[in-house]
């Protein structure tokens, strides 16, 4: 698809993606400074350090978010400058290479869960930052899997107490920096086996809406 239809915006988020050695996916935020239509991109990083990570001349897939749709699209770097500020210089992209529309709508709850691999035994503490009744977004502090992997997501039912186990694909694994401390950012989609999984899901994001919202001053 032709991306003359982006819709760039001065100010707006940006994010660099590229594929480090270790097979791990790296996102560099960033915020678009200035463009010219059909020649470049002009964005700054919000960690200045990372501009030692990137070459000159490297493919990398830049991803940015319009509404509830989110858009790749892939450029070259053409220039990493220092002065008179930090700023990265990109080709403009000729395609889009792929619009998301999210399949439901994502809630942001910060919660502890149990999280284990599909075929072992190992169980890991991860967070949920958002979840939906079609997937959710996992932090962890090492990566839970790679893109396509399975894996296993258990949750309490809180009307029996029973313990549902959902499997879930990796869709990607993203490393983003806070406080200087590196973090894994999992987008996993659910795997449903039954439709009573799905509606045990339902009810249990109810659930965490309706506590996260009855305590005084979250999310107000």
């Amino acid at each position: 698809m032709k991306a003359d239809g982006l819709n760039l915006k001065t100010g707006m988020s940006l994010y660099i993606q590229r594929i480090r050695t270790d097979g791990v996916t790296e996102v560099l935020s960033c915020n678009l400074i200035g463009f010219v239509e059909g020649q470049g991109l002009i964005v700054k990083p919000h960690d200045d350090s990372t501009l030692a990570s990137l070459n000159v001349g490297e493919k990398i897939t830049t991803r940015m978010s319009v509404g509830d749709s989110r858009y790749a699209f892939s450029c070259t770097i053409l220039t990493l400058n220092e002065q008179p500020y930090t700023h990265i210089h990109l080709s403009y992209p000729e395609e889009i290479s792929g619009i998301m529309k999210r399949a439901a709508p994502r809630f942001h709850i910060n919660m502890p869960i149990r999280l284990s691999l599909h075929i072992g035994v190992d169980i890991v503490s991860v967070l949920i930052s958002d979840i939906s009744s079609s997937g959710a977004c996992l932090l962890a502090e090492s990566p839970l899997g790679g893109h396509a992997d399975t894996l296993n997501i258990e949750f309490r039912v809180p009307f029996d107490q029973t313990l549902l186990t959902l499997p879930f694909v990796v869709r990607y694994v993203l490393t983003e920096q806070e406080d200087g401390k590196h973090y894994y950012r999992h987008g996993v989609a659910f795997q449903f086996v039954s439709d009573e999984d799905h509606w045990q899901l339902n009810q249990f994001i109810e659930m965490l809406i309706n506590k996260q919202y009855a305590v005084p001053g979250v999310n107000n």
